[in-house]
Parts: structure tokens; C-alpha cells; sequence
């Protein structure tokens, strides 16, 4: 039996949904799943059966500004308290490498692997997407200022993953070949959500925004008129509920009130837009400020017709802007017809790259280890 690590940032809930949707595809006969993770991910894995171990490491996060919005500034101001973090972070890494003997790590935002790479003969994976932020962004110029600053971090980045990781698997709305080390699948999503067609009828709207520290606050629900027959679920928020608003505060499977969504509310992180897209569910999408993927997620969504871009200023107008023109929506869904696949692939991926390096294999391309559409 091959043992595989995963190491996954916690911050959210957007990093532990991808990997947790990749575990899913690893035959619990053939491969032990260990994981490193923190914060949201610890409480989240704990809740994944396919988990032999996990254990805690310290959450590096962004810092927040006098506005309660990320910034770069004050994350820079926090960078020596970071550091030491990340020292023991890499101690941790260091000590679970010596006590197993594993077939591959999976890195998600997770950067601890380039202190660690010498020490280990295993290939090292990354699920990571910096490639299409920064493709994106390049192409977007001139970005809004608080964009630009955070798109150098988003380079960074990319940066390591070009040069750190032995493969990276860069999930995609619309996938491209990738190549050399990198490979495009399609969205990464948990296999309980699979695509299924809507009647168009509008019952159901789910809230649902961020699980790290810069999610938009829920006081708009104040003056959210609702029609008649449209309840509202709200996830990751406490409130009091009514016949109308349930708050269901952190859970951690939300696949039930994902699936029976027919709008969702949520911000910008690439597993939330990927759920929205695969399950054919128009959205309001509402990026972090000044976060240069979650801006470039929503730009994309807005783009493809599949939902649209608000803020707190904007997302009631918007919501009943895609009440209005719900059909339409859900036409343009239809038409984009999104590749539930990735996951599965990602999977087949790491454990090709896997068996290759315990049977002593010689590496093929990249872009040869994904399936023909």
C-alpha cells in the first residue's frame, strides 16, 4: 500500500473542499492518506473518513488593513511573526518526513516543501492555479491599484510553483494543455456534486462566504426583499434565523444545500466558483477586496455569462438582477456544459507520478497524463 501526504493551507475552506475532492478518487485499498494542515482545514479533515492522520501546523495568513480588507502592507509589517511560524512549520514537515515512508506529498498554497525538497526522494505535486491568475491578470492591464499590489504575491507565487514542485495540476474553468511540468484539468469538485438539471423555478437561495478572515459581512440580508416562495440559506454566518433566513453557521458539508441551490451567493475563491459552475447554478460572486484571483474568478464568471460581479454596495441589486434573469442564466450554463472531471484526473495524475518514481519509472510529459475530453 502507497502512502501519500497532503499538505494543505487552512486559511479557508477552498483548499481542504479541492484535496478533500481529489482523496475521493484514491482507492482506499491501494493508497493511506495522511494530512498537514491548519485552522479550517483541521476541523474540516476530521470530518474526511479516507484520513489515516492529521496533524496541525500554523496558519500563515494575510493580515487585514484598518478597513478590514487583506493588505499587503500590513502582511509585510507581519512578516517576522510569519517567519517563525513558518520555521516550525518546516520542523513539523521535517519530523512526519523522517517517521513515513511516502510515495508523494501534495502541496495546496502550502510552501514549506522548499526547505524540504533535498530531503526527500518523492516527487513533490502541487494543486495550484497561479498560472492563470497571472496569465489573466497580464492580460487585464492596467489592473486596479489594490489588485496590482497583490498580483506581485500572486507571481511569487506562480514563481515557486515553477520552480519548487516536480508537477503542478492548475485546475481551469476551460482547461488548456499545459505542458512540461504542469498540467490543465478541469474544475476540482467534491463527487457528491455532480450536475443535474434545474427546473428554473427559484426556491432556494444559498449564502455562502468565505471561511477566512475577509468574508463580507451578511447585513445586507436586512434589506433583502424576497419573493414569495424563496427561502434563504446562509452558511458560515451566525444569525438568528426566521421562516424565511436560516443561518446555518461553519458546517462542513454543505454538499446538501449546494446541490439544492438555484442561485448562490459567494465570494470569489476558485473552489466556490467551481461548485457554482459544475453544478449549473447562477451566482453572485462577490470578490475579497484587493485579492487578485478572487478578482480574476468573478471577472471570468461575469464574462461567461454565468453569473455576475458585486461588492457590499452592489450585491442586492445584483442578486435581483439574477432573480430577473434567471432562465437566461441557466441557459448559458447549459451551453458551457462544465467538465465535471477534474478531480478524477488530478487523482490518475499523482498516482501515475507516484508509481513512477517508487517503480523507478521514467517521467512522461505532463500533458500526456490527462485523458482525452
Amino acid at each position: 500500500m502507497q502512502r501519500l501526504l497532503y499538505i494543505v493551507n487552512g486559511l479557508g475552506m477552498g483548499n481542504s473542499t479541492r484535496c478533500h475532492s481529489v482523496i475521493q478518487h484514491h482507492d482506499a485499498g491501494l493508497y493511506e492518506i495522511d494530512v498537514l494542515t491548519s485552522g479550517n482545514g483541521v476541523r474540516y479533515f476530521q470530518h474526511v473518513d479516507q484520513i489515516r492522520t492529521i496533524d496541525e501546523l500554523e496558519p500563515l495568513n494575510y493580515a487585514k488593513g484598518s478597513d478590514g480588507n487583506l493588505s499587503v502592507l500590513w502582511s509585510v509589517l507581519g512578516l517576522p511573526a510569519m517567519v517563525m511560524r513558518y520555521a516550525r512549520n518546516i520542523f513539523r514537515l521535517r519530523k512526519t518526513l523522517r517517521e513515513n515512508n511516502y510515495s508523494a506529498i501534495i502541496i495546496d498554497s502550502d510552501y514549506s516543501a522548499v526547505f524540504v525538497r533535498s530531503l526527500t526522494g518523492v516527487p513533490i505535486i502541487a494543486l495550484n492555479n497561479a498560472d492563470v491568475v497571472v496569465a489573466e491578470c497580464a492580460r487585464r492591464r492596467p489592473l486596479p491599484r489594490g489588485i496590482s499590489m497583490q498580483y506581485k504575491v500572486e507571481r511569487l507565487d506562480n514563481f515557486f510553483h515553477r520552480m519548487v514542485p516536480h508537477h503542478v495540476v492548475s485546475p481551469m474553468l476551460k482547461p488548456g494543455k499545459g505542458g512540461g511540468k504542469l498540467i490543465h484539468v478541469p474544475p476540482v469538485v467534491r463527487a457528491q456534486l455532480q450536475r443535474s438539471e434545474k427546473s428554473g423555478n427559484i426556491r432556494h437561495i444559498l449564502i455562502m462566504l468565505s471561511g477566512s478572515n475577509f468574508g463580507m459581512n451578511t447585513d445586507f440580508l436586512d434589506q433583502m426583499p424576497l419573493p414569495e416562495g424563496i427561502s434563504v440559506d446562509v452558511v458560515g454566518r451566525d444569525g438568528k434565523s426566521n421562516e424565511r433566513i436560516t443561518y446555518h453557521g461553519k458546517i462542513f458539508d454543505n454538499t446538501a444545500l449546494l446541490k439544492r441551490a438555484d442561485i448562490m451567493v459567494i465570494n470569489a475563491g476558485f473552489s466556490a466558483v467551481s461548485e457554482a459552475v459544475v453544478l449549473g447554478c447562477p451566482a453572485v460572486v462577490i470578490p475579497v477586496a484587493n485579492h487578485a484571483e478572487q478578482y480574476i474568478n468573478a471577472q471570468l464568471i461575469s464574462e461567461l455569462g454565468l453569473g455576475v460581479t458585486a461588492d457590499s454596495g452592489s450585491v442586492l441589486a445584483q442578486l435581483s438582477h439574477v432573480i430577473d434573469h434567471h432562465s437566461d442564466f441557466l441557459a448559458r450554463h447549459r451551453d458551457f456544459n462544465c467538465d465535471t472531471g477534474g478531480a478524477e484526473r488530478a487523482a490518475r495524475a499523482i498516482e501515475k507520478w507516484a508509481a513512477d518514481e517508487a517503480f523507478g519509472g521514467q517521467k512522461e510529459q505532463s500533458a500526456h497524463l490527462v485523458s482525452e475530453r
